[in-house]
């Protein structure tokens, strides 16, 4: 089992290392719907809905795989750093040759977000708290802490009309630990399970506004003017051999005062 648990392990760090500097390179290209999720979600409340599945490491002698759920809500609180609520439920199947019971575990959890690029790239780590219930067998009954890490990509915004729509996927890993008495004959206190998730984003608020742009050597634009004549002498400036004419002084076809 510890091999398993190394192993899941592994794969939501490396998930989340390689999504890094991919999420970088599409935000700076454009790519994402709309940009930067963490500049399109900036200090900004948001709604969240995922659903995906669980793969589970069978100690509690069910199916391989269960289904999960998720709504809640978060608060973009700079472009960097996110923190949400979430409601999660997931139903697990018996497995026909252990003769378990089907089973549904309901929890909450608070989560921290983290875009290290300021990009559409996450990592995550959450911490809740839940209750496992077996059907038709209270007596396996128990409360539960539940912890997770993994990493996500959220979309920029799809501009739909007033919503500003976001997609959002996720891979992590999951740890439900439990104390009590023993719940199956192989594990007492402690299950792993690798997550994958779906979902939207939709956020609620005034849009941020777009990054102002400069040019390639970092120096503003200046807009030219739209008069030409700056002293109101009558010649244009680039004619103008005397640019600081007094007002309402004559001048010649140079621009300079008679």
């Amino acid at each position: 089992m510890k091999s398993v648990l190394v192993s899941r392990l592994a794969l939501a760090v490396v998930v989340g290392v390689a999504l890094i500097p991919a999420g970088d390179v599409w935000a700076e290209e454009g790519v994402g719907l709309g940009g930067s999720a963490s500049h399109s979600l900036n200090t900004r409340f948001y709604a969240t809905l995922m659903g995906g599945g669980i793969q589970t490491d069978n100690a509690r002698e069910l199916d391989d795989m269960a289904s999960t759920i998720a709504i809640g809500g978060g608060w973009q609180m700079n472009e960097r750093l996110a923190v949400e609520l979430l409601y999660q439920y997931d139903e697990y199947k018996s497995d026909s040759a252990s003769g378990a019971a089907d089973a549904e575990l309901m929890s909450g959890s608070v989560r921290g977000l983290i875009y290290p690029t300021a990009s559409n790239v996450y990592a995550y780590v959450g911490l809740g708290y839940g209750q496992y219930e077996p059907e038709d067998d209270a007596e396996r009954n128990y409360d539960s802490v539940l912890w997770s890490l993994g990493a996500g990509y959220a979309s920029g915004a799809l501009e739909l009309g007033v919503i500003d729509l976001m997609l959002r996927a996720e891979l992590g890993f999951r740890g439900d630990m439990h104390s009590g008495s023993q719940t199956t004959p192989e594990r007492n206190n402690s299950f792993n399970e690798l997550t994958a998730q779906l979902g939207v984003l939709i956020p609620f608020g005034a849009r941020p506004e777009p990054a102002e742009e400069a040019n390639s050597a970092g120096v503003s634009v200046v807009p030219v003017s739209d008069n030409p004549d700056l002293d109101g002498d009558g010649v244009e400036n680039l004619m103008d051999a005397c640019p600081g004419t007094a007002k309402g002084a004559e001048v010649d076809m140079l621009g300079c005062a008679l």
